[in-house]
Protein backbone atom coordinates (compact mmCIF):
# COMPACT_ATOMS: atom_id res chain seq x y z
CA UNK A 1 0.00 0.00 0.00
CA UNK A 2 2.81 3.04 -1.45
CA UNK A 3 -0.55 5.22 -1.74
CA UNK A 4 -1.24 5.15 2.27
CA UNK A 5 1.65 4.89 3.44
CA UNK A 6 2.64 8.32 1.32
CA UNK A 7 -0.34 10.04 2.66
CA UNK A 8 1.06 8.94 6.44
CA UNK A 9 4.45 10.13 5.92
CA UNK A 10 2.77 13.50 4.64
CA UNK A 11 0.15 14.24 7.54
CA UNK A 12 3.21 12.93 10.26
CA UNK A 13 5.92 15.70 8.44
CA UNK A 14 3.03 18.22 8.58
CA UNK A 15 2.31 17.71 12.32
CA UNK A 16 5.77 17.96 13.05
CA UNK A 17 6.26 21.64 10.80
CA UNK A 18 3.24 22.48 12.52
CA UNK A 19 4.42 21.41 16.16
CA UNK A 20 8.14 23.29 15.15
CA UNK A 21 6.33 26.29 14.54
CA UNK A 22 4.23 26.04 17.42
CA UNK A 23 7.22 26.11 19.75
CA UNK A 24 9.23 28.72 17.89
CA UNK A 25 6.62 30.86 18.27
CA UNK A 26 6.28 29.92 22.20
CA UNK A 27 9.44 31.09 22.61
CA UNK A 28 10.37 34.17 20.09
CA UNK A 29 6.84 35.85 20.09
CA UNK A 30 5.35 37.52 23.37
CA UNK A 31 2.30 36.17 24.73
CA UNK A 32 0.02 39.14 23.42
CA UNK A 33 1.54 38.60 20.11
CA UNK A 34 0.77 34.54 20.21
CA UNK A 35 -2.72 35.80 21.52
CA UNK A 36 -3.36 38.21 18.79
CA UNK A 37 -2.88 35.25 16.47
CA UNK A 38 -4.51 32.96 18.01
CA UNK A 39 -7.34 35.07 17.51
CA UNK A 40 -6.74 35.72 14.04
CA UNK A 41 -5.69 31.72 13.64
CA UNK A 42 -9.19 30.99 15.06
CA UNK A 43 -11.67 33.50 14.95
CA UNK A 44 -14.64 31.46 15.56
CA UNK A 45 -13.26 29.30 18.20
CA UNK A 46 -11.64 31.32 20.25
CA UNK A 47 -14.97 32.92 21.68
CA UNK A 48 -16.41 29.67 22.17
CA UNK A 49 -13.68 29.00 24.16
CA UNK A 50 -12.82 29.44 28.00
CA UNK A 51 -9.92 31.53 29.01
CA UNK A 52 -8.25 28.21 31.15
CA UNK A 53 -8.56 26.75 27.43
CA UNK A 54 -6.71 29.63 25.63
CA UNK A 55 -4.37 29.89 28.51
CA UNK A 56 -3.26 26.51 28.41
CA UNK A 57 -3.05 26.48 24.50
CA UNK A 58 -0.58 29.42 24.20
CA UNK A 59 1.05 28.78 27.66
CA UNK A 60 0.23 31.22 29.65
CA UNK A 61 -2.17 31.48 33.12
CA UNK A 62 -5.95 32.67 32.38
CA UNK A 63 -5.13 36.09 34.83
CA UNK A 64 -2.84 36.84 32.05
CA UNK A 65 -5.53 36.07 29.07
CA UNK A 66 -7.66 38.65 31.01
CA UNK A 67 -5.24 41.50 31.01
CA UNK A 68 -4.28 40.68 27.28
CA UNK A 69 -8.25 41.10 26.78
CA UNK A 70 -8.41 44.06 28.76
CA UNK A 71 -5.29 45.82 26.94
CA UNK A 72 -6.63 44.94 23.70
CA UNK A 73 -10.03 46.43 24.81
CA UNK A 74 -8.55 49.44 25.78
CA UNK A 75 -6.47 50.11 22.81
CA UNK A 76 -9.40 49.99 21.00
Amino acid sequence: MPEIERLMRLKFQMSIIALQRRIIDNLSKSSEERYTEFLNDYPKTAHRLTNIQIAAYLGVTPEFISRIRRRIVNKN
